[in-house]
This record gives structure tokens, sequence and C-alpha cells, in this order.
């Protein structure tokens, strides 16, 4: 039995394979630290470090500890698995409040017609991409009523168009 059947029997990543994960990581550290118009020498200094860690993450020279990536998932908001590319769910920890309220909108979601699901995903995708360019959350109040507004006539226009 050969080096490579080895490898193969007990899954060991090769070199290549390793490379190709940080840099991932440390594309997925640029992306949020990019989103978060952080510099590198921001946080580096979240981290007590100099920029060309950063740097070094980011291109995948290094990659960080274990201590630093927790730091960073708090910098960030997103969990330990979101950082090592594990998922694409930043944070899939809810609290509990926000548990129930997803719930509750999941089971409403799934209990009404075609029309309506479509009506409510066009209405998260807009509250979403507005949600992007607002920091204050009375504007997005104001922003997400209109829209609901809009969403709620266009269903009634329909019900009424496709009645006659």
């Amino acid at each position: 039995m050969g080096k490579e059947s080895k490898e193969n029997i007990y899954n060991i990543s090769s070199d290549e394979t390793i490379l190709k994960q940080k840099l991932k990581i440390g594309e997925r550290i640029k992306s949020l630290r990019k989103e978060y118009d952080f510099t590198q020498k921001q946080l580096a200094d979240m981290l007590n470090y100099g920029h060309t860690a950063i740097s070094n993450y980011e291109t995948g020279k290094n990659e960080p500890s274990i201590a630093d990536l927790i730091k960073l998932s708090e910098i960030f908001q997103v969990s330990v698995d979101y950082l090592l590319c594990k998922t694409n769910i930043k944070n899939p920890y809810l609290s509990t409040e926000s548990l129930e309220i997803f719930n509750e909108f999941k089971s409403y979601f799934i209990g009404s017609p075609i029309r309506r699901q479509r009506l409510l995903k066009d209405f998260m995708q807009i509250f979403i991409n507005e949600g992007k360019n607002y920091d204050i959350d009375d504007e997005m109040d104001n922003i997400s009523v209109k829209h609901l507004k809009v969403a709620e006539d266009r269903e009634e226009y329909q019900t009424k168009k496709s009645n006659n």
C-alpha cells in the first residue's frame, strides 16, 4: 500500500488542498473587512498586530490562530464556521426571540398561497437590498411599510384582475 492510498483512506489533505483552504479563509476575511469598511491596519489594530498580519491572512501566507478566529468572529459578528468557509450562513445562532419570530413567519409563509409567497420573497429582497443603504432603523421602518403597502396593493390588484 503506497502513500497515496493511505491519504485516500484517512482523507488526509494534500499541501495543495490546505493552501486552497487558506486562500478561501483569507478571501472570506478580506470580504468581511471590506464589508465593514476596515483597512488592514484598522483590523490589525483590533487584533493587536501589524497590518502585514492581515495581509498575510488574506493572501493565504499565514492562517489565524484559534484565538484570532474567535476575535474575528466577534468583530464581524459571524460564526467561526463561516470564517473557516464551512458554511455560508454568517451567524446561524439566533436569539430565542428572533427564533420565535422566524418560526412564526415561516409558518405563515408555508401556509400562504404561492402568489403571496412570491410577494413575500419580493418584499424580503427589497428589504435586504434597501437595508444595505440605510443605517437608521426608523428609516428602514418607513421604507418597509412603503414596500409592504406596495406588495399588498399589487396582490389586491392581481386578485381583482384574476376575478374579472
